[in-house]
């Protein structure tokens, strides 16, 4: 399962449970088992793959199942238009309104009502799930467990889930003491690691480029630009500034990405260009685990800060000129893709 966490529409008695797997005490394993880091990927991977099944259908079903007629398309047109440096043209669906306020990734704060109906005692389905896991989450949490040196992990769940976690908790409290209570924990966990990230030894590994681009970004993570998108009202402008200097530099590293030595869009620097996808075993790397997982956390970065906390940049010694903006030959992709994103869905 994807350590995150989502909602569903169904019966009002069916609120979800997190995706961040918090075992009560007793079933804890004394030390983080790879298995345990690893269970969580599963249900996202799936996710990815369904939505890639989807996009591929509907490009399919747009030229008739015509193979050469789908090719064409993929590079942006028939097969005369296809040459180097063509500017791809794929089809664009309606992008939903702009939401400005946060929430807004995942969840906006028009669904909140509705699930805090849900995140109530007397639903067996919360009481057993996702409230059992604040409960354990807090225990760790008042017991000083977390935030944690080192790898900041806890018996296979990372620090940054419980900040997710709590950040979701404070979305669903009843009332405000209680989700002000729960931000302030997801904001402490947060900052820590943004602050071992940002200032922390060269040899901590949350330093280490691999925790932006290796395992741990496709197991976790979404979990940072969610929480900071959940509790956004709580930070301060200096905390916002310090968390945008760690999201460009991961998204500098996701750029140029090495994990499988196909897991980042080449020739780097082009958007909209037929060359992207001339090299088939590449452009099949688009439905790989940590190519997939690099696009959601480059997305989610880019989309939790607002404009007027992530100031554009150009002369900065760096490809992105802002979160927002995603190279600096080209900034016009990015804004019309967080069109489309911005409604958290």
């Amino acid at each position: 399962m994807s350590q995150s966490m989502t909602h569903t529409s169904a019966a009002p008695s069916q609120v979800s449970s997190p995706r961040v797997r918090v075992a009560p005490a007793s079933q804890r394993a004394p030390v983080a088992g790879e298995r345990g880091r690893r269970t969580g990927g599963r249900l996202g991977a799936l996710l990815v793959a369904l939505m890639a099944l989807w996009v591929s259908g509907q490009l399919v079903a747009g030229c008739r199942c015509d193979a050469r007629k789908f090719l064409s398309r993929l590079r942006g047109g028939d097969e005369a238009s296809s040459v180097a440096g063509t500017p791809l043209s794929l089809p664009r669906p309606t992008p939903p309104p702009v939401v400005t306020g946060h929430p807004r990734l995942w969840l906006t704060a028009a669904e909140l009502p509705r699930l805090r109906t849900w995140a109530v005692p007397s639903n067996p389905l919360y009481a057993a799930g996702l409230g059992r896991a604040i409960a354990d989450a807090r225990a760790d949490y008042d017991a000083g467990k977390v935030p944690s040196d080192g790898e900041c992990v806890v018996a296979g769940i990372y620090c940054e889930q419980y900040a997710l976690l709590f950040a979701f908790e404070s979305l669903l409290a009843q009332d405000e003491a209680a989700r002000r209570d729960a931000a302030t924990r997801a904001r402490n966990i947060l900052m820590t690691l943004i602050e071992r990230a940002l200032q922390g030894s060269p040899k901590d590994p949350l330093r280490d480029a691999r925790f932006s681009i290796h395992n741990r970004s496709r197991w976790s993570g979404e979990a940072l630009p969610l929480t900071v998108d959940w509790i956004y009202w709580l930070l301060t402008p200096a905390e916002k500034a310090e968390i945008r200097k760690v999201f460009l530099r991961w998204a500098e590293q996701q750029l140029r990405a090495t994990a499988t030595g196909m897991d980042h869009p080449e020739p780097v620097g082009l958007l909209q260009d037929a060359r992207l996808i001339q090299d088939v075993r590449q452009r099949r790397y688009g439905a790989n685990n940590y190519f997939a997982a690099h696009l959601r956390n480059l997305t989610l970065m880019s989309l939790a800060l607002d404009a007027s906390d992530d100031p554009a940049e150009p002369r900065a010694a760096r490809a992105y000129p802002r979160l927002r903006l995603p190279l600096q030959r080209d900034g016009r992709l990015a804004l019309r893709l967080g069109r489309h994103t911005a409604s958290g869905r």
